[in-house]
C-alpha cells in the first residue's frame, strides 16, 4: 500500500468526455440554495437510480422488487424514520447492506426528470423503446410525473478477521432529508463505530465520503484505517487536473468540498491502494479499478471460498446501465471510460458467477448479471 510519494498522475482527459450536464445541474441547484448547503451537497449527491416509478406521493413501506418492471422502475425505500439492514452470507463471510437514506428525484437538490439524469446521452428513440419494453411507460409519456428515490447503501463485511465498511453514506451533516442513518444501521447490526477496523472509500463524491467524519468533524470510525484508490486520490488532490475537467469554478468548488472536508481529518490514517493491480485491502477483499464515474472510481471484489461478490458502487446507477453500458449517468465524468469499465465488470461477473452489490440500486442492491444476446441483464435478489 502506497502513500503520496508513489501516486501516479491522473492522466490527460479528452474534452468531449467532460460533463456539461453536471454544470447545468449545478446552475439549477445554485439558484435555490446557499453556497454552504451546496458545498455540502455537491456533485455526488446528484445521484439518480431506479427506485419508484410513481407519482409525487410515494408509498413509504418497504417492498421487495419482483418483476422486471419493479426491478427497473424500483421499489419504495423504507419509511423515513426506519433503520433498515439486510444481512446475508458470502461463503464464510457475514455481510450486511445498510440503508443510509435516499435522495428523492426530482426534488430540491435535483429538479430534473429521472430520464434526463440517468441516461443523458441515450438516443431518444432507443431509450423510449427500452423504457416501454421494461414497463416504464410513464418515463416516456409523462416523465415530469415520475418520482424516484436513490438509495445510499454502504456494505459491512465481517471476514472473521476484519470488520470492513465499504463507503460511508452522506453523514450526519448532509442536508438530505432522512439520510445519514449509517451509524444507526450499524448499531442495529450490533456494531459500534469503534469496532470497524477498515473503511473503504470508493470515490470522493459526497454520498460516499462525507459519512467518514462525524457531526463534530472527527473521524466517524475512530479505530479504523481508511482506504482509497491511488488514482482517485491523485486526481482530487491535483488542482490543475480538477480544473481541466471542471472548468466552471463554482461547480469545481462544490465537487471539491467533500475532499477538502474529509481528507484532512483522515489523512494520518489513510492508505492508498493500487486498484489497477487489484491490490489486497484485507484478506478476502481486493481493490478493482473501475474508473470513469470519477477518474479513479474503485470497485471491491470480495472472495470467500468459491463465492465472489463485487461491490460496484457507481459503475452502474440504474439496471438499464447493465443492458446499455454506453448510456451515461449525468455525473459520469469520463464517459468513454465508464462504458469500458462497465463492459469489463459485466464480462467478469457473468463469466465467473459474481454476485453484485450496487450502491444505488433498489435496496439492498444485490443481484447477478447474465449474458443476454449481445448484452447483459441484471436480476435482483434479496
Amino acid at each position: 500500500m502506497g502513500r503520496r510519494d508513489d501516486i501516479p498522475t491522473a492522466g490527460n482527459f479528452d474534452d468531449q468526455e467532460r460533463m456539461p450536464v453536471v454544470e447545468a445541474l449545478t446552475r439549477s441547484l445554485r439558484s435555490g440554495h446557499s453556497r454552504r448547503v451546496l458545498l455540502r451537497c455537491l456533485g455526488g449527491v446528484a445521484v439518480a437510480v431506479s427506485a419508484a416509478t410513481r407519482g409525487r406521493a410515494m408509498a413509504q413501506e418497504a417492498t421487495p422488487a419482483a418483476t422486471p418492471a419493479a426491478i427497473l422502475g424500483g421499489s419504495p425505500v423504507a419509511s423515513p424514520a426506519a433503520v433498515e439492514t439486510f444481512p446475508f452470507a458470502l461463503g464464510d463471510f457475514a455481510l450486511t447492506a445498510i440503508l443510509d437514506g435516499a435522495l428523492p428525484i426530482p426534488g430540491e437538490l435535483l429538479p430534473m426528470p429521472p430520464p434526463q439524469v440517468l441516461f443523458v446521452d441515450a438516443p431518444p428513440q432507443e431509450l423510449a423503446a427500452a423504457l416501454r419494453r421494461e414497463g416504464l411507460t410513464a418515463w416516456v409519456e409523462a416523465p415530469e410525473t415520475v418520482s424516484i428515490e436513490a438509495p445510499f447503501t454502504p456494505l459491512l463485511v465481517d471476514t472473521g478477521q476484519n470488520l470492513v465498511l465499504l463507503d460511508t453514506g452522506v453523514g450526519p451533516n448532509a442536508p438530505v432529508p432522512n439520510a445519514g442513518r449509517l451509524i444507526a444501521g450499524l448499531a442495529a447490526a450490533g456494531v459500534e463505530p469503534g469496532d470497524v477496523d477498515t473503511v473503504v472509500i470508493s470515490h470522493a463524491h459526497a454520498d460516499h465520503i462525507l459519512g467518514a467524519i462525524d457531526a463534530a468533524g472527527q473521524p466517524a470510525f475512530p479505530n479504523a484505517r481508511y482506504v482509497m484508490g491511488r488514482t482517485e486520490h491523485a486526481f482530487w488532490t491535483d488542482d490543475a487536473r480538477v480544473a481541466e475537467i471542471f472548468p466552471d469554478e463554482a461547480n469545481r468548488q462544490q465537487l471539491l468540498a467533500p475532499v477538502q472536508t474529509v481528507l484532512p481529518v483522515i489523512d494520518s490514517r489513510l492508505d492508498l491502494v493500487d486498484d489497477a493491480a487489484e491490490s489486497e485491502i484485507v484478506p478476502g477483499l481486493r481493490a478493482v479499478a473501475a474508473h470513469g464515474h470519477t477518474p479513479g472510481h474503485m470497485a471491491v471484489l470480495i472472495e470467500s471460498g468459491e463465492e465472489r461478490l463485487a461491490a460496484t458502487f457507481d459503475a452502474f446507477v440504474h439496471p438499464l446501465h447493465v443492458r446499455y453500458p454506453a448510456w451515461n449517468f449525468a455525473v459520469d465524468t469520463l464517459r468513454n471510460q465508464t462504458e469500458t469499465t462497465r463492459r469489463g465488470l459485466l464480462d467478469r461477473a457473468a463469466a465467473d458467477g459474481w454476485r453484485l452489490a450496487v450502491y444505488h440500486f433498489p435496496f439492498p442492491g444485490l443481484g447477478r448479471v447474465a449474458r443476454e444476446e449481445d448484452a447483459w441483464r441484471f436480476t435482483a435478489e434479496g
